[in-house]
C-alpha cells in the first residue's frame, strides 16, 4: 500500500513517511506498519494481529487463521505487501488477503469451511467487477469428500499452458 493516514487524518505517501510517526489504513483504519527492503521501495501494510492481541475475526478455525498467517508471512519475507481481511466497501464483502504485486492487485480467499459453488462465483464476479483477480485455496474439508469434479468445479482455474489446475492445503500439517 503506497497511502497511509497519520492519527491527525494528513495523508501520507509511503515513501516519505517517517519511522517514528503511526499510521492507519484510510480504507478501514487499521495499524499499519512501514515497510522497506534492500530492493523495495517503502510501503504500507497491516499489522499482523494475534488471538493474544485481541484481533480474531469471528467463526474463523484455528487452521483458517494458521493458513492465513503463514500467507502473509511467504509474502512478507518477499517483501510483498499484504493486507489481512481487506473489506471492500463496493460489494460489502471482506477477502481473507490483498496482495499487491507490481502494481497489480489480487485477492486470496483460503476456504476451510463449506460453501456452494454459488457463493465462489458470486464472490469471483464481484471482484472481476472491481477489476481484481481472486484465487481461491481450497482447504482440506474440500479434498477427499465428494467428488473430484465437485472440488474442481469450486476451486479449479484452467489456463492454456497448465491445463486445469488447483490450490488446496492444510495449513496445520
Amino acid at each position: 500500500m503506497k497511502i497511509g493516514i497519520t492519527k491527525n487524518g494528513t495523508l501520507v505517501e509511503a515513501r516519505k513517511a517517517d519511522r517514528n510517526e503511526k499510521y492507519f489504513c484510510p480504507s478501514c483504519q487499521r495499524a499499519l506498519k512501514l515497510c522497506s527492503g534492500q530492493y523495495k521501495k517503502n510501503y504500507f501494510a497491516h499489522q499482523s494481529f494475534t488471538k493474544k492481541q485481541g484481533y480474531q475475526p469471528k467463526g474463523e478455525t484455528k487452521r483458517h487463521l494458521m493458513g492465513k498467517k503463514k500467507v502473509v508471512d511467504f509474502f512478507n519475507q518477499r517483501q510483498i505487501s499484504v493486507q489481512t481481511e481487506f473489506y471492500l466497501p463496493e460489494i460489502k464483502q471482506r477477502a481473507d488477503l490483498r496482495v499487491e504485486i507490481d502494481d497489480h492487485i489480487y485477492l486470496v480467499e483460503y476456504q476451510c469451511s463449506p460453501i456452494e459453488l454459488k457463493e465462489i462465483q458470486k464472490r469471483t464476479k464481484a471482484y472481476l467487477k472491481l477489476g481484481l483477480i481472486s484465487y481461491w485455496i481450497a482447504g482440506p474439508k474440500h479434498l477427499g469428500k465428494g467428488s473430484l469434479f465437485q472440488t474442481v468445479q469450486k476451486f479449479g482455474r484452467f489456463s492454456k499452458k497448465e491445463g486445469w489446475w488447483i490450490l488446496a492445503w492444510d495449513a496445520l500439517k
